[in-house]
């Protein structure tokens, strides 16, 4: 009796400290998983930071590059460029794109786009949004909703429009977003809009802002954008652009008019002050766009900046950092 109750205590001592070792062995586990989660999430911090620093540096190294061509006269051009001297930040979009790798491993890349080509969301008319979607092929009875509808996104009522869309309908189609009663702080954010659908956002996105003045360059705007000023006909749109490509710069509304044929140029005649008050001829605000990543690493940082030419040097008005 006594050797079985011994046995008895032994067997019970032995479940005991494999239990035991069990329970240090699921602990030693649980520290050693928490301590490398805190290890991974220390270090995606680090990386973090590091790379939205190289976001900055970009758009940093963008407004000093910015800066120089006003100073120089373009981008490597000289003070016998009239056109560097009139507008040293043309054709920004396609000269000014870089990427660049640090030594400590920390990259970006940038790109800059030219305000004064887009149609800003924010500041256009119904009509001109309107003329922007005909020339973008929407037909006429849509092109009048989706603008409508846009306008009614954007003020700060629950007026209806006729063909617009306010708080209630968007309730009633449970919609996942309802109107924001404010400016649009991205493009993106038109996919919410009544009568938006995926194929025609991703054919206009690239036209759009919702940054800047809401002036349109007449040196870089495309044809849609550009007939979205008033008077500006299809025919003058195309003029302009031809224009463009033949290398032949327009440096006012009065030069514009001279180069229009009479049927495009009365139009624009008989709207010359609202006309005037939505053009530009030269690039005077840009939007940049720069990333930052660390070689190696999955965290990316996105900074964007409106700079503005002020005087001999580029002024960053707007930034955010995603």
């Amino acid at each position: 009796m006594r050797g079985s109750f011994c046995a008895s205590r032994r067997g019970f001592a032995l479940m005991a400290a494999l239990w035991l070792l069990v329970a240090i062995s699921a602990v030693s586990l649980e520290l050693s998983v928490l301590a490398r989660s805190r290890r991974l999430a220390a270090a995606n911090s680090l990386e973090g930071m590091r790379a939205r620093a190289a976001a900055e540096s970009g758009i940093e190294h963008a407004r000093a590059r910015l800066a120089r061509r006003v100073v120089e006269g373009g981008d490597g051009g000289t003070w016998n460029d009239p056109v560097a001297i009139l507008d040293p930040w043309h054709g920004v979009d396609s000269t000014l794109r870089d990427s660049v790798v640090m030594d400590d491993g920390a990259a970006y890349r940038i790109s800059v786009a030219d305000l004064g080509a887009k149609l800003n969301l924010n500041q256009a008319g119904d009509d001109d949004l309107r003329r922007y979607f005909t020339a973008k092929s929407v037909d006429a009875v849509s092109a009048d909703a989706l603008a409508q509808a846009i306008a009614d996104w954007r003020d700060a009522d629950d007026f209806r429009r006729l063909r617009g869309a306010e708080r209630d309908d968007y309730l009633k189609a449970e919609a996942p977003e309802l109107p924001r009663n404010g400016p649009f702080e991205s493009v993106d954010e038109l996919r919410f809009v009544k009568g938006m659908t995926p194929g025609l956002l991703a054919k206009i996105r690239d036209d759009l802002t919702v940054f800047g003045s809401g002036l349109v360059n007449v040196n870089s705007a495309n044809s849609a954008v550009l007939v979205s000023v008033p008077g500006i006909t299809p025919l003058a749109a195309e003029i302009i652009v031809g224009a463009r490509a033949a290398h032949r710069r327009i440096e006012s509304i009065r030069q514009l008019t001279d180069l229009l044929p009479t049927q495009a140029r009365e139009p624009l005649e008989r709207a010359i002050a609202s006309a005037a008050a939505r053009l530009t001829f030269d690039t005077h605000e840009v939007e940049v766009r720069s990333e930052g990543w660390i070689v190696g690493s999955p965290v990316h940082v996105r900074e964007e900046a409106v700079l503005v030419r002020g005087g001999s040097t580029a002024v960053v008005t707007w930034r955010r950092i995603d």
